[in-house]
């Protein structure tokens, strides 16, 4: 088990559906940020 200090956990989005909107987030990110650095 892990410990980290004074860490404190966030629920991202509705149970069981953290991974997909994280995985949304990181998508959107990464198409806003391509044309920012020439990319496209």
């Amino acid at each position: 088990m892990l410990h980290f200090e004074e860490s404190r956990g966030y629920l991202v989005g509705d149970a069981n559906e953290g991974m997909r909107c994280m995985f949304t987030m990181m998508n959107e990110a990464r198409i806003l940020v391509g044309p920012q650095r020439g990319y496209v």
